[in-house]
């Protein structure tokens, strides 16, 4: 873990305008899984864990010395002990066992196993190390292995450190030791962890090991010797040890913050740029593209000379060395913890500091959520970012997030703080990779647990577990936080509900669908939203087509650029387009679609949807259970003025019902109901449908006859289905893992026709529905629209009558009893209407009181004294 003081570099792509960094923290989770061999791990570092310093032949490294010698740590400590995890990396086994993840990251101390540096290797540390890794494959888990993490042997500290020419000479026998020893075994390696840090904080400032303070010329100095020492391990490793493992790859990990513009003025986009360079660029232009990044040679350069110095303060590669370091990384390693805002300052001539050489400056936003650590502000959105000019920059190399995490000062186990950075940096990242296409291949937390943290001693907490570092025995105890990450990794990712594991729940022999979206004039954009969340976010061999039925759409948009821009969408083909030449409505349109679908299940979705990950397979799996299931999502609201996804719903709570005017309502779920439920991921039986969003197997669509055709446009349809689907064998059910985000307008954005006389085809659809499926309780439809509709024309309904009877559906009598015993169907009052006194209003401004109860629409409810709804009829007069 390291001291970042400004971090890195935004992509072109993610600067804004003036306070650009601000815009990505509104952004809702994004629900996803990471690809199925997505890398999850905790990571420690051997000085901050291992302790027994001076035990079984191990050398003096440079921070036994640092930390032994002068005030160089705020509290005074040391890592003589630490975790002692030296006598106990079988519990921290344990531990990484319970949050389940799959690689463990940990460095190896140079002096264990050549304690003078060079020469005589000691057999102790080889021993501990193997037993460590044998231990953990044991456990089934990989070893991440980093070679260097800031504890170079103090003996060749004092032959010049990481400042003298003979350094890659030595990392070189160090490596190859390692690669020998371990190499069967570990699939990455990592050769250098941040090496900014000890290159600038060790050799530069001196806050670091070994102290040195020399910022004009050490940084470059001890760079070059680094980026030399990587290139000859990863040479040595591929050319004398990949045999032994093939797969093996190995790579380096820089510590990189992202560096966002302050405005967009053109100086303080270069600037961004150039702290970039002058970052994260020092090390991988060299390794992924040859040669420091052209502007930090001419900035070093032309200042150096300005400054009176015969050569430029960053050293030159020769065309060899160039050639011999490129390409020298299989993955990048990035440690990312926290982001800043950079613009341009141009530095003084007489400050000969790595720090002016760039001339950029720095500072945080101040409603940025605070750490335990003064570097360290709470910015997620900067990983995505990040991630994006990694992959336009290096070519999308594949990236490891190595190190990533948040600090405390008080190590509590309730680590809430800790718990919001994982979930939104996590989140983040998959979004880089879901919706940015990032070659990310996986994220190490930060830390495995609380230890000893570089200069700042015992006083920053950084771990997942707790350390009682009062206690001889180090007693380890598991944080919120733990918990928290485990879930993440059994999940692989975000899901709406945790016990809807798709990699695990659902039979590979699903049907597939064909999905029926029809559209009248929908805006761009929401339509396009609409049918790439489907495209994206549903398995490609499950969905078999996207049909869109035009339903004789005027505006130009929806005809021509529509039919360019989805013939460019792949798999080519999967989409296409029907167009209505005159207006049908949404009934006859959604029989359109199932006419000419081939998939073996129908999915009618509106086009003004969004389609979440994960949605689709829990439907087909529902009628993959039983042919005549008809299966819905859980609903998620779109908000209709922003149209932010709004939804964040877990578990269902709410079923479909209706009122007696055949309009569909949301219903509480009995407390019956919940009890019945196993688990919250149950298929939820429902009265009815809202009627936009459902799935049905294509035979039963026709057994059931499909929607009647005598049906205009649209309304009663949703209720049609519902009760013909209960009555008539099968059944309705709400699916808690599947979830589509739906635009809820205020008001119907189209004004249906009516018919000569004047009638809307709404009530005339009802009507003919209640005619036909209600029996004996078509009367309560209406008493509530007005018994002179009774009379209206709706056209024969002989063929739907015989459809009913062909079926042998129950009686509407049934359902009420054994669907939805909790409507109340108050049949031949003495009266209806409200119990009201008339006293508590006239001449007041208050609203009158009537008897009502504080309930849902639902039987034994208590009566008690409430403001009257003054809306409708509330109350029935039996005796």
């Amino acid at each position: 873990m390291k001291l970042i003081i400004v971090g890195l570099l935004a992509t072109l792509a993610f600067i804004f305008s003036p306070q650009p960094c601000f815009s990505y923290n509104d952004e809702p989770l994004l629900y996803g899984q990471f690809p199925e061999d997505f890398v999850w791990a905790l990571a420690t570092a051997s000085y901050q864990i291992e302790g027994a310093w001076n035990e079984d032949g191990k050398g003096e490294s440079i921070w036994d010395r640092f930390s032994h010698e002068g005030n160089h740590i705020d509290d005074g400590s040391n890592g003589d002990v630490a975790c002692d995890s030296y006598h106990r990396y079988q519990e921290d086994i344990e531990l990484l066992s319970e949050v389940g993840v799959s690689h463990y990251r940990f460095s190896v101390a140079w002096t264990r196993i050549l304690p003078q540096g060079t020469g005589e290797v000691n057999q102790a540390g080889i021993d501990y190390y193997n037993n460590l890794i044998d231990a953990l494959l044991a456990a089934g888990i990989q070893p991440m292995v980093t070679l260097y993490h800031w504890d170079l042997p103090q003996a060749l500290q004092d032959r010049g450190g990481w400042l003298s020419n003979e350094s890659p000479d030595w990392f070189d026998e160090y490596a190859a030791i390692l690669f020998r020893e371990f190499g069967d075994r570990v699939n990455l390696w990592i050769t250098f962890n941040e090496p900014w840090v000890f290159c600038v904080l060790g050799y530069g400032t001196g806050e670091h090991a070994p102290g040195e303070k020399d910022l004009a010329w050490n940084p470059y100095t001890c760079t070059h010797n680094v980026l030399k020492s990587h290139a000859r391990a990863y040479h040595r490793y591929h050319d004398e040890f990949a045999a032994q493992n093939p797969t093996a790859q190995i790579g380096i990990t820089l510590n990189v913050g992202m560096a966002l513009a302050a405005n967009d003025a053109p100086e303080t986009i270069a600037a961004s740029e150039r702290d970039m360079n002058f970052n994260m660029g020092w090390y991988a232009h060299p390794l992924f593209k040859g040669n420091y990044p052209q502007v930090m040679i001419d900035k070093v350069g032309e200042k150096s000379e300005a400054q009176g110095f015969p050569v430029s303060r960053l050293p030159a590669f020769t065309a060899e060395e160039i050639e011999y370091i490129k390409g020298t990384s299989d993955f990048l390693g990035i440690n990312h913890y926290t982001s800043g805002i950079v613009y341009e300052n141009i530095n003084s001539i007489n400050d000969v500091s790595f720090f002016a050489d760039s001339d950029v400056a720095g500072f945080t936003d101040p409603t940025w959520y605070s750490s335990g650590s003064s570097w360290l502000k709470v910015v997620p959105f900067g990983l995505r970012v990040l991630m994006n000019y990694v992959k336009n920059e290096y070519d999308n190399v594949p990236v490891y997030i190595t190190e990533s995490g948040f600090s405390d000062k008080a190590g509590n186990t309730d680590d809430l703080g800790r718990i919001y950075y994982y979930k939104h940096y996590i989140n983040n990242l998959l979004k880089a990779v879901n919706l940015d296409g990032c070659n990310v291949k996986g994220y190490t937390a930060w830390s495995l647990m609380d230890n000893f943290e570089w200069a700042r001693g015992y006083s920053e907490y950084f771990g997942v577990h707790a350390v009682d570092f009062n206690d001889p025995n180090r007693p380890r105890t598991s944080k919120a936080s733990a918990k928290y990450y485990k879930s993440l990794i059994s999940n692989n990712g975000f899901v709406e509900n945790p016990s809807c594991k798709l990699a695990n729940l659902y039979p590979k022999n699903l049907p597939d669908a064909s999905v029926i979206m029809c559209f009248q004039n929908e805006a761009w954009s929401t339509l396009i939203r609409s049918i790439l969340s489907v495209l994206n976010r549903s398995p490609t061999h499950l969905l078999r087509e996207l049909i869109l039925i035009d339903d004789s759409s005027s505006l130009d948009y929806l005809k021509q650029p529509l039919d360019d821009y989805v013939s460019e969408l792949k798999p080519r083909g999967i989409v296409k387009i029907l167009r209505l030449e005159t207006r049908e409505g949404l009934i006859r349109c959604r029989l359109t679609g199932a006419k000419v679908a081939k998939g073996a299940v129908l999915v009618f979705l509106d086009s003004h949807i969004e389609a979440t990950n994960g949605w689709l397979e829990p439907l087909l799996n529902r009628i993959h259970q039983n042919w005549s299931n008809v299966a819905v999502p859980i609903i998620d609201s779109i908000a209709s003025a922003t149209f932010k996804f709004q939804g964040d719903k877990e578990d269902p709570d709410h079923t479909g019902t209706f009122n007696w005017s055949l309009f569909f309502r949301w219903f509480r779920i009995p407390p019956e109901e919940k009890k019945r439920m196993i688990d919250s991921i149950d298929p939820l039986p429902t009265p009815a449908m809202a009627g936009g969003l459902f799935a049905i197997s294509k035979t039963f669509f026709k057994h059931l006859g499909g929607y009647d055709k005598n049906l205009l446009f649209w309304g009663g349809e949703n209720m049609e289905l519902s009760f013909k689907t209960w009555m008539c064998g099968g059944s309705l059910d709400i699916i808690p893992c599947s979830h589509v985000g739906h635009v809820f307008r205020s008001a119907s954005p189209i004004k249906w026709p009516k018919n000569a006389s004047g009638r809307s085809p709404v009530w005339k659809n009802v009507i003919r529905v209640a005619k036909v499926w209600l029996d004996e309780y078509q009367d309560m439809l209406f008493s509530e629209i007005g018994k002179d509709k009774k009379t209206w024309n709706v056209g024969s309904i002989r063929k739907e009558v015989a459809t009913r009877k062909r079926l042998k559906c129950k009686s509407f009598r049934w359902y009420l009893e054994n669907v939805h015993p909790q409507m109340f169907a108050p049949r031949n009052p003495l009266a209806r209407g409200e119990i009201r006194n008339i006293g508590s209003y006239w001449g007041t401004k208050s609203l009158p009181l009537c008897l009502d109860h504080d309930g849902e629409h639902d039987l034994h409810k208590s009566v008690g004294i409430y403001a009257c709804h003054m809306s409708g009829i509330i109350s029935f007069i039996y005796h």
